[in-house]
């Protein structure tokens, strides 16, 4: 990165492609070379972490409904679209485990007598394994202990050694 006294827009057109001119922090002109995407041949692990960001790209246009607002809920008033979290969390669960994550699509939350059911539907899918849809049932909190509590409840997927799926946080009051 270079600094500039002041560039035009002349300078910028003839030296498109070869040098980058841009304001630092809005404030401070300045130039540096052209970014390059990197080329191929990719190493295995950039291989798969671009296969990996691609198919979280895809499944976003698969969540709708109840799903969908919860997460753009949570999107709400941070910097990050509900996408990128989405996305972020693909990665991160692989980073760490080396395997795609499960897919929250849809859940219910039914209320009996003393207890809360809640009843998610996931997508469990992978780069080398096929799609299927499993339907898991979880028991979390006695109804009763819950009406003494005054601070909300928040829930979201998690697999057993405690890492988040990708899901969107959800607020229990709001489906009882």
């Amino acid at each position: 990165m270079a600094r500039l006294n002041d560039f035009s827009t002349e300078q910028v057109e003839l030296l498109r492609g070869l040098v980058d001119f841009y304001y630092y922090k809005g404030q401070l002109p300045v130039a540096r070379s052209w970014p390059r995407k990197p080329k191929p041949p990719y190493t295995k692990l950039q291989a798969e972490a671009m296969a990996i960001f691609s198919l979280a790209s895809a499944y976003t246009s698969m969540i709708d409904g109840l799903v969908l607002e919860w997460w753009k809920f949570t999107s709400e008033g941070v910097r990050q679209q509900w996408t990128d979290t989405f996305k972020g969390l693909a990665m991160k669960y692989w980073k760490k485990t080396g395997n795609f994550p499960y897919i929250v699509l849809d859940l219910t939350v039914e209320k009996n007598v003393n207890d809360i059911l809640i009843s998610w539907k996931i997508l469990k899918t992978g780069l080398n394994i096929s799609e299927e849809v499993l339907d898991l049932e979880t028991d979390i909190i006695n109804y009763p202990d819950l009406l003494i509590r005054d601070e909300p409840i928040w829930f979201t997927l998690l697999d057993n050694e405690g890492l988040r799926q990708i899901s969107p946080f959800f607020l229990l009051r709001q489906f009882i």
